[in-house]
């Protein structure tokens, strides 16, 4: 009796499990038309797709509709390999037609929280223009070495500033770096800042981040 009660308590819990996690929600998301004014075939995402040639939408996107922070790229893998064109939108619910970069569109993906609209964190691209290798943290970091992550462009999310300096153990030159950009509704904030080359800053290496400025 007590084995059937245990393997339909195992049962139950592996159930519960299971629904959780089709039924996981997603704070951000993009809605990508394959024609201009939002019409024609449409698509939902929440997650990185470094290939939309997998749903059929490689160079197919001519209109979209975001929540958050959202990134498209003109090559697959977020142009790990070549430079090309990058797009970013973002918005609480932000709706554009592509001009530059439609019909060009292989790749994309969200920078930020995907349990937090606006949690106070960033993103380190190892490519200028947001491409290549992505990391996100919301916390301080000593020695970024440990991440194996070289940096080129940052994306700030959140209502906190970061200190990025050149050097381990926040040594060498530093920048601060904040949000920039603001958008709100009734329900949500979203802060963002777009660093598209950290050399513009002079900042040519990042080795260490912590949080407020200094």
């Amino acid at each position: 009796m007590f084995n059937n009660m245990k393997s339909l308590l195992l049962l139950l819990l592996a159930t519960v499990a299971t629904q959780a996690k089709e039924d996981r929600s997603y704070v951000y998301e993009v809605r990508v038309w394959t024609q201009p004014n939002y019409q024609g075939m449409y698509h939902d995402f929440n997650e990185k797709v470094p290939y939309l040639s997998s749903y059929n939408l490689d160079n197919a996107i001519s209109s979209i509709k975001v929540k958050g922070v959202w990134l498209f790229y003109a090559d697959p893998e977020y142009n790990t390999y070549v430079t090309s064109l990058v797009h970013w939108a973002w918005g609480l619910n932000y709706k554009e037609n592509l001009h530059a970069i439609d019909d060009q569109i292989s790749s994309l993906r969200y920078a930020g929280s995907q349990s937090n609209c606006n949690e106070a964190g960033y993103n380190l691209y190892e490519g200028e223009m947001f491409t290549k290798k992505d990391l996100y943290q919301t916390n301080d970091i000593p020695d970024l070495s440990q991440f194996h992550q070289d940096v080129k462009s940052v994306i700030i999310i959140g209502q906190s500033s970061w200190t990025f300096c050149e050097q381990a153990n926040y040594n060498g030159r530093c920048v601060c770096l904040s949000a920039e950009l603001h958008d709100s509704d009734y329900l949500s904030r979203l802060d963002v800042g777009f660093y598209q080359r950290i050399s513009d800053l002079y900042l040519y290496n990042v080795k260490s981040v912590r949080k407020g400025c200094y």
